[in-house]
């Protein structure tokens, strides 16, 4: 589970926001469970102003299994040791839904009367503008008001998320358990006329808590956290290399 709190936290907290990740444990009988959740253009209804559905085809999935800690003829961890493990994945293959007014072909060669505008000779045309031009697809829609051009946008992503947690029982007043945690994110951003964005993160945390019992009233918890992130946003166009296409240095 997941608790998200932005003011007024809890004094065990040194900030005024925070998340918290609560996590099962393992028991004494093995226990697991799977799961799958579908979505698909197939059964979407048609949006508006286009002719047709956006592809898209989205599956989360995954599973989790717990019990004791068994190593044949090594160590039975009933009553003492535990583990927790759970996947969830995600594969998403989808589309978004773009429409834009782009020049036409008399616009580009430099005729502008569609738009109220002169006949500008071919020889006129500065270079830099014919380079930018090539990044805007020709007219497909004709008859609309506000747009000539649509299309649907792939924007594919994947998500995998695994984390495992160990109990451990050292007596009846005192216990601990680690977890760790590991989640890799790529999705792919819509830029238009342009390659996409291809997106990545990383999660990685490891958490250590020992609880001990002190008095029937008197308990101390100690934790130790570490969590890191990476995250990098890949786009497939250079400045340089573009700035040097566009005669722009």
């Amino acid at each position: 589970g997941v608790q998200v709190t932005a003011f007024n936290n809890s004094a065990e907290f040194s900030q005024v926001g925070d998340v918290t990740f609560t996590t099962k444990s393992g028991s004494n009988n093995f226990h697991g469970s799977l799961f799958e959740y579908l979505q698909n253009d197939a059964l979407d209804a048609d949006p508006y102003g286009f002719a047709a559905k956006a592809p898209k085809k989205f599956n989360t999935f995954g599973g989790s299994l717990g019990g004791p800690v068994l190593l044949p003829h090594l160590y039975d961890g009933h009553g003492k040791t535990f583990f927790f493990l759970d996947y969830e994945g995600n594969r998403r293959s989808y589309a978004a839904l773009q429409q834009f007014l782009v020049p036409s072909a008399a616009d580009r060669s430099g005729n502008l009367t569609d738009i109220g505008g002169p006949v500008i000779a071919a020889s006129a045309i500065n270079a830099t503008a014919k380079a930018l031009l090539a990044y805007y697809p020709l007219p497909n829609v004709a008859g609309q008001t506000g747009y000539n051009y649509e299309n649907f946008q792939s924007t594919p992503a994947s998500t995998d998320g695994v984390d495992l947690r160990v109990d451990q029982t050292i007596g009846s007043r005192h216990s601990l358990y680690a977890r760790v945690s590991r989640k890799n994110i790529s999705s792919s951003v819509a830029n238009p006329f342009l390659p996409d964005d291809v997106d990545g993160i990383h999660n990685r945390s490891l958490l250590v808590s020992d609880t001990y019992t002190i008095t029937p009233k008197l308990l101390n918890e100690a934790r130790y956290g570490f969590t890191n992130v990476t995250t990098a946003v890949n786009f497939p166009i250079e400045g340089a290399t573009a700035l040097t296409q566009l005669d722009l240095t």
